[in-house]
């Protein structure tokens, strides 16, 4: 299941709370774009309010997590999580290196070893995993509002 289908049902939950959080301005701005009532969009397009609604869910009730902790957050089935981020290793490395300190173990031998990144591809993930702030997406946004 992907990130946004694990998000969407939260995402829907809150809206049908009015976005209900402790910025109330956002609330307003996202309440005056969505008509509950008829279910519909006064001025953006679906896919730009649902990128929208998920940026401030993220921001706000999730209180803006690092993408890793978030993927460990709502996957907290550990073949779910390595499903999830696409960690596809030989099941003769995963018993081996999971006998040396359970899921925990595999991640940091992401972060640290270089030939088991190359061997199994994982330069984009150990990247994620070592950024030092929550996501791309987040340092994108605040980048663009900011300047």
């Amino acid at each position: 299941m992907s990130l946004y289908s694990q998000l969407k049902p939260k995402i829907i939950k809150w809206r049908k709370s009015q976005y209900t959080s402790d910025f109330p301005i956002i609330s307003e701005i996202l309440n005056y774009n969505y008509d509950p009532e008829i279910e519909n969009l006064s001025y953006l397009r679906k896919a730009q309010f649902e990128a929208l609604e998920t940026y401030w869910y993220l921001r706000l009730i999730e209180k803006t997590p690092h993408i890793f902790n978030l993927y460990k957050r709502l996957y907290k089935d550990p073949s779910e999580l390595l499903k999830a981020l696409n960690i596809s290793i030989s099941q003769e490395d995963l018993i081996k290196i999971m006998s040396k300190g359970g899921m925990d173990s595999i991640f940091e031998k992401i972060k640290n070893d270089n030939d088991f990144i190359k061997k199994y591809r994982l330069e984009t993930l150990k990247e994620s995993l070592t950024l030092n702030y929550p996501s791309y997406i987040f340092a994108l946004a605040i980048r663009l509002c900011c300047n």
